[in-house]
């Protein structure tokens, strides 16, 4: 039974490790790419297009509720049947539950061994879960423990016919490599464009590593600046004002509404799919409290947010940095956990 549950979680929540002919196929592809390059060029105003294509777009998605739907139920039915098992035997005296002569008996240590050892995989989130938005955007998460608890931290990605743009990536170290293979995997797409939307570390680990690799990093002049300040992996292009990325046909925009979570915070348009991607801006709607304020700005926080409200009035779907986005009046949740907040003497 602990076999079979370890076999399910394997299958489901880990990486398998490549074959000699996936790491020698990801080799020619990566001698292709840099063969044949990736150029931006301006072409209005502050905007970049991309002249490289790659292969068709294609979507397949498989929803992290399956562990909820399957794992849990199993797991349950399975912990159920061993309890029931093990107290019938008790009853007819063939083993006791209780201790027999100040020795506890073998069933005991086996149920004991079984939930310390189970329980706590239930309990760990997956490292990286992607979950399908609306059209071609989608929400990946990453976690870090904070206070012995795994902590979500939200990137996401849009797909194109010409790459995918990626928005603050993974926060956890051994998740950068599974999420571009699992971005690969599932359409067919490399990772053509990337920005960071400020400076703290759940927004910017991953630069080194994309960077590596010979994708494009992007992040605002002020976020370069507080990067270089504070030691943080520094972005290989940088863009001073609002700012459109033309490409596959969208146009995504950068706006910065001033300061709040951070000094540099910045968010992302997705006009054709009427997203927000507001990144640490913006509190979830299963937020109780602001979170980490240490860099934060209190006094110009809400204006930032009334100017977000007042610029995408019609939001369909407002993405947080952290926690769910099921609820799209994160905008406004946030302006009354800013109104809560206890004035500083």
């Amino acid at each position: 039974m602990l076999s079979l549950l370890g076999a399910i979680f394997n299958e489901r929540l880990e990486y398998k490790s490549e074959t000699a002919a996936d790491t020698l196929k990801k080799e020619r592809e990566s001698v292709f790419l840099r063969t044949k390059g990736l150029h931006f060029r301006p072409n209005v105003a502050g905007a970049f297009s991309s002249d490289f294509l790659f292969f068709s777009h294609k979507q397949s998605s498989r929803e992290v509720g399956f562990y909820f739907a399957v794992v849990a139920p199993l797991f349950l039915f399975c912990l159920s049947f061993l309890t029931k098992t093990i107290l019938r035997f008790s009853f007819t005296n063939a083993f006791r539950l209780t201790r027999v002569r100040n020795r506890v008996t073998p069933p005991t240590i086996l149920l004991s061994l079984f939930i310390s050892f189970t329980l706590p995989a239930l309990a760990q989130s997956p490292p990286l879960t992607i979950t399908h938005l609306t059209g071609g955007c989608y929400i990946c998460t990453t976690y870090q423990t904070i206070s012995g608890a795994p902590f979500p931290s939200n990137g996401m990605y849009l797909v194109t016919n010409k790459g995918v743009v990626l928005l603050d990536g993974a926060w956890d170290s051994t998740q950068y490599q599974p999420l571009l293979d699992s971005i690969y995997r599932r359409h067919h797409q490399k990772v053509v464009l990337f920005i960071a939307t400020h400076f703290h570390n759940d927004r910017t680990a991953e630069i080194n590593f994309l960077r590596q690799k010979g994708i494009p990093t992007y992040c605002s002049a002020l976020t370069y600046q507080l990067c270089r300040e504070n030691k943080q992996p520094l972005a290989e292009h940088v863009f001073e004002n609002d700012t459109a990325f033309q490409i596959g046909g969208y146009t995504i925009r950068t706006y910065y509404p001033g300061p709040g979570h951070t000094r540099d915070n910045i968010v992302v348009w997705f006009a054709a799919d009427s997203v927000l991607y507001g990144g640490c801006l913006v509190k979830s709607t299963e937020n109780t409290d602001l979170g980490y304020l240490a860099d934060a700005n209190l006094g110009e926080w809400p204006g930032a947010i009334r100017r977000l409200l007042d610029r995408y009035p019609h939001a369909a779907y407002v993405i947080p940095g952290h926690f769910g986005w099921s609820d799209n009046r994160s905008l406004q949740h946030t302006l009354d956990l800013l109104k809560a907040q206890p004035k500083s003497p």
